[in-house]
């Protein structure tokens, strides 16, 4: 005998997913996943970069007050002891910061070697006390800057490991300057590590390193901070200090 089904049996819809609509689903959200995850990526590494713009405006702001107050002359990179800037309240612009954070750029890998800086001094302005090291004058004079708009003060040193980081000049060939922006994991507390220059720096193709979406933030003589990007073209400039590094009549 033939078994008659009742009225809600018959027509009660039908629940959940098959295979397939599970599998289209799935699609749509890893293809939505790989459109957006670059985004927001993007996103971060834009507010990391902001930051670092915020540090450098905080170090240029002090750097201005420091400058006053010592009649134009320029902090040297050490005094005895203390370093123009540090992870700690000792150095010269701390009175004027009144913090530590902005010594380290939140894309510095301060696990590579331990706590460091993420910023560098022109090495223009690098006199050691009253002891010049390299192409400086003691107690240089920022009067002597004339193109200040383009002349920089300090920016992204990749390498800001110990001791009194500095921004070594075009002039001194590609394998010094570049150490400034050596790409993490090829550094030591000593140096660079790996790559074609001198045994050291980062692997062919890949130096120098900028580590904001492949440019570097700096701080000018005036004050105003500049994303540049293409640092080999724009910061190295074939070996040319002017106007980047050097804009002043500072003897060389």
């Amino acid at each position: 005998m033939q078994r008659t089904l009742g009225h809600k049996e018959a027509h009660e819809p039908h629940v959940g997913f098959t295979l397939i609509e599970l599998l289209v689903v799935i699609a749509i959200i890893a293809i939505l996943a790989a459109i957006l995850f670059p985004v927001f990526a993007s996103a971060r590494e834009k507010a990391r970069q902001s930051t670092c713009a915020s540090n450098l405006k905080q170090i240029g702001m002090a750097s201005v007050q420091y400058i006053q107050d010592y009649d134009e002359v320029v902090y040297p990179r050490v005094s005895g002891v203390v370093p123009w800037l540090s992870m700690s309240s000792n150095s010269l612009l701390y009175p004027y910061l009144k913090t530590t954070a902005v010594g380290n750029c939140p894309d510095e890998d301060v696990n590579e070697i331990g706590v460091q800086l993420g910023y560098g001094l022109n090495l223009y302005f690098s006199s050691v006390s009253t002891t010049c090291t390299h192409r400086c004058v003691p107690g240089n004079l920022m009067s002597q800057v004339l193109t200040p708009s383009t002349m920089l003060l300090v920016a992204d040193d990749t390498y800001g490991a110990s001791g009194y980081p500095t921004l070594y000049a075009p002039s001194q060939g590609l394998c010094v300057w570049e150490q400034d922006f050596t790409r993490p994991g090829n550094e030591t507390n000593t140096g660079p590590t790996a790559g074609p220059c001198s045994g050291w720096s980062s692997p062919v193709g890949q130096v120098p390193f900028a580590r904001h979406s492949d440019g570097i933030n700096i701080a000018y003589c005036d004050g105003h901070i500049k994303w540049v990007s293409n640092i080999l073209a724009n910061v190295y400039n074939n070996g040319n200090d002017t106007p980047l590094y050097n804009g002043t009549n500072i003897p060389q």
